[in-house]
């Protein structure tokens, strides 16, 4: 008994210490196998601290539990910054059976933890989740060596607590998210039919397409139960149901997948009868206090999807919904009004899986919001011809919607009449369907907190027929903003049913004041980097709209400009905005401006205007416009007014603002009469300290000038023109750039007085024995350096004044100096391509660090939304 208690001792022992010893001894070999799996399997940053791997065989002893807690993976490259998954733990329970025998492996149970899911895919198709090294080839390979060693790994348990997944594609304008994920399951997969169940709990549900939320905070409890037939690739719902918020869903069938695509024969129908349940998909109306709410009516939902749905063989399966409202009546607490008498019967059905088959029958469509009833009824026959027949008639109070739906800090009211008619055939030529219908709005307020300024509308009226949709009068304000429309909209009937159809239209728009600073606003939130902090960005004309506006507006104020008297045309046509003859005041000048914004490459928008501008301050033209600031900063300090006839073109940047490297333009400045006061100007200081000339030292004067400027590869070359420099008459000519550079040259007349001081200072200047006499004397000046530090040199001397023969010989100088930067552009362009021939790999590199930034940014833009939508 003794050796018997001895023996069973030491076997404990050696258990206990097999149970300790074992994960310590496999704990390095599984942290190897870790990392190896991930260096050949994935191109991205698997994060993961050892020293947070456990094996354990006590947590469920015999069988073997492995537990990674707080791990992750993070994208390389443009995704380097977007964390793909992380989970706070992930254990897995293994048959310690199985693993000593090799052949199947039992997987008692997999658990996992705050699992946070976000998958990107960016507008040109770019995932994040593309992470696999191993190609398809490679993938097969393996498959073909691995064949004759058939392994089956069997599951029994799994679950997900409090799991997170989005889904956002911005290439469709598509998200999906799930919020408070909770799932668990069981099933034998190591058997090729087996039964299995699952129960799923998500907190909040969002789904959106187009900008358009189709789910927007819903809550989900789905029960499956279905028969795993895997040889078959045949799964049968045998005991299944779907709850979305209140609304309960029940269906059975099968889903089988063989080669040529997915055939299936499933019926649903709504698990719930009462009325309150399908009001409550409606997400404003699912809401705190949706539990008091007071309801009564039922309803029916049901259909099936049966056939074969294939891509290949071009088949689709045939459809049934059907949806039956009867009585229905909702009501808020403590809010006097109610929706009540909702009757709704509605068939969609396609009965043979040929989509152009497909029949829409509303019989019947009745609402009495609050003492308002709606009528509305539906037969849509098919979608080839579009064979129709729909009537609507409305007539509603809006200030009753506060009387039954709960809207915090939201004022509205006002009357709408509506009727809309519809009996006939799509008419694909002429692109028409018999139609006839009003609308007029009276009295119309609305204020939100979205929409704080309030929008009003005092009266109104739209006309709709055959081929085109009237607006007979439109009055009304949206805050400080007064506006008039009259016009019409054509071509609506082919633009609705037709993707590549162009909606045509024409609007006169009137308004005494139009204060566009209401909806200009910064944006507030806290951003990781400063170029987020505004929220402008290129907006793209559509291609399929052809509208013209015609505008007459009194006064707009935008930003820090008041434009007066603005008259023109706006137009959208082809991708491009036209302004045709807009004029108006503002600075105590006359503008006058034809143009167009042409956003048909988004990669490249380009602007170019045509620029008349009468009487216009040049220190006001310095502040007000970025442009001037850049081309022309000596009209900082500058007194006087200008005008100008100007022709400007080029690429803009994302902020609207243009490039100035890409400028190119040319035109007329007239000066009428401008100064620039010598004690504030480096550059007559400058001249006055070479010339040695008493009289030079006064102030710049420009009387009655007329400058012809050219911008050429961001550069401004002016045409010589007449300045008087102090007391001198003076010559200039020359080119500046962006960049604040100078290179002009100014003839100056000497006066008769002090040609013999000139004549020293040319010689003493130039080394040479300079003699010149007589009143007819001018000397040559260079200005290069910048505006802020000119730097004047004297060139030499030369008899004659500053007359038409100077005029001459400086404008071949300028001529030749233009034609110089257009050799020099093409060099440039030249060398650039060979830098880009010769240097590829550190142009990609750049590009990718580019490329990263724009994602950094985007990701950010898709957090922020999705922080927003939640």
């Amino acid at each position: 008994m003794k050796k018997l208690l001895i023996i069973l001792l030491v076997i404990v022992v050696v258990l206990v210490g097999a149970a300790v010893a074992l994960p310590i001894i496999f704990k390095d070999d599984i942290k190897l196998a870790i990392q190896k799996a991930v260096s050949e399997n994935v191109k991205a940053r698997v994060y993961f601290d050892e020293n947070k791997i456990g094996v354990s065989l006590f947590k469920s002893f015999p069988d073997l539990t492995l537990t990674l807690r707080d791990f992750g993976v993070v994208g390389i490259d443009v995704f380097e910054q977007d964390t793909l998954f992380s989970a706070s733990r992930f254990a897995i329970t293994v048959d310690i059976k199985s693993v000593i025998s090799g052949s199947n492996i039992n997987l008692k149970s997999i658990g996992l933890d705050n699992p946070n899911i976000f998958v990107l895919v960016l507008e040109d198709g770019t995932a994040n989740y593309d992470i696999m090294i191993n190609s398809a080839e490679e993938a097969e390979e393996v498959e073909t060596e691995d064949a004759g060693e058939e392994m089956k790994i069997g599951i029994q348990s799994w679950e997900i607590n409090n799991g997170r997944i989005v889904y956002y594609d911005q290439s469709m304008d598509f998200i999906a998210g799930l919020y408070g994920l909770n799932h668990e399951g069981s099933g034998d997969f190591t058997t090729s039919v087996f039964d299995m169940d699952t129960h799923t709990d998500i907190e909040k549900l969002l789904m959106s397409y187009g900008g358009v939320d189709y789910l927007r905070n819903q809550k989900l409890v789905a029960d499956i139960k279905m028969n795993m037939d895997l040889d078959a690739m045949k799964f049968t719902f045998m005991d299944n149901s779907v709850k979305l918020n209140d609304f309960g869903l029940r269906f059975d069938g099968f889903l089988a997948m063989p080669a040529e695509g997915f055939d299936m024969d499933i019926n649903f129908k709504s698990g719930e009868n009462t009325f309150k349940s399908l009001f409550s998909l409606i997400p404003a109306a699912y809401m705190e206090g949706y539990e008091s709410v007071r309801a009564d009516g039922s309803f029916s939902f049901e259909g099936f999807v049966r056939g074969l749905y294939s891509d290949s063989l071009s088949r689709m399966p045939a459809f049934k919904v059907a949806l039956n409202v009867l009585n229905g009546m909702i009501q808020y607490p403590d809010l006097p009004q109610d929706i009540k008498n909702v009757n709704i019967d509605l068939l969609i059905n396609n009965a043979d899986g040929v989509i152009d088959n497909t029949v829409i029958d509303m019989k019947k469509f009745h609402m009495e919001f609050g003492q308002n009833p709606i009528d509305a009824t539906l037969l849509v026959q098919n979608l080839r011809d579009y064979r129709m027949k729909a009537a609507m008639q409305a007539k509603f109070n809006f200030a009753d919607v506060l009387k039954i739906l709960p809207m915090d800090s939201t004022e509205i009211a006002g009357m709408l009449d509506a009727s809309l008619n519809v009996d006939g055939v799509y008419d694909s030529v002429k692109h028409v369907i018999p139609a006839n219908g009003t609308a007029t709005l009276k009295d119309f307020v609305f204020v939100s907190p979205d929409l704080p300024q309030g929008m009003k509308i005092s009266s109104s009226k739209v006309d709709i027929n055959t081929s085109s949709i009237a607006v007979d009068h439109f009055n009304g304000s949206i805050g400080k903003s007064d506006m008039s429309l009259k016009g019409f909209l054509s071509n609506y009937v082919d633009y609705i049913f037709n993707d590549d159809a162009v909606l045509l239209g024409k609007l006169d728009f009137n308004s005494k004041m139009f204060d566009a600073n209401e909806w200009m606003s910064e944006d507030t939130e806290e951003t990781d980097s400063p170029e987020d902090t505004s929220a402008l960005e290129i907006v793209q004309i559509p291609k399929n709209i052809d509208f013209t506006l015609n505008s007459s507006i009194g006064t707009i104020n935008y930003d820090n400009l008041v434009l007066t008297d603005f008259k023109g045309m706006l137009i959208i046509r082809d991708g491009i905005l036209s302004m045709d003859e807009v004029g108006f005041n503002t600075l105590g000048g006359k503008f006058a401006m034809d143009g167009s914004y042409d956003t048909r490459d988004m990669e490249n928008p380009m602007f170019d205007f045509t620029f008349n501008i009468k009487d216009l301050s040049i220190p006001v033209a310095y502040e007000s416009f970025n442009t001037i600031q850049k081309l022309a900063p000596i009209a900082r300090i500058m007194d006087g007014l200008f005008s100008t006839d100007f022709k400007m073109g080029g690429k803009l940047q994302k902020d609207y603002m243009p490039d100035l490297s890409s400028l190119a333009g040319s035109g007329l400045i007239n000066i009428a009469n401008a100064k620039v006061t010598g004690t504030q100007s480096n550059l007559v200081k400058g001249i006055a300290g070479v010339t040695k000339l008493s009289g030079a030292s006064g102030d710049m004067t420009l009387n009655d000038v007329l400058m012809k400027a050219e911008i050429i590869d961001g550069r401004v070359f002016t045409e010589p023109f007449n300045v008087k420099i102090g007391e001198n008459n003076s010559l200039v000519a020359g080119s500046s750039g962006i960049d604040g550079s100078l290179d002009y040259t100014i003839k100056m007349d000497v006066p008769a007085a002090a040609v013999n001081a000139a004549t020293s200072l040319v010689s003493s200047v130039t080394g040479q024995n300079f003699n010149m006499t007589g009143s007819n004397m001018k000397l040559n000046l260079g200005v290069t350096g910048n505006y802020a530090d000119p730097k004047v040199s004297l060139l030499g001397a030369e008899s004659g004044s500053t007359g038409t023969a100077a005029k001459e010989q400086l404008k071949a100088t300028i001529t030749a100096e233009k034609e110089k930067v257009v050799e020099q552009a093409k060099v440039v362009v030249e060398e650039k391509k060979q830098e880009v021939t010769q240097k590829v790999d550190s142009a990609v590199t750049q590009q990718k660090e580019a490329a990263k930034e724009e994602i950094n940014k985007e990701v950010n833009k898709a957090k922020d939304r999705l922080k927003k939508l939640f």
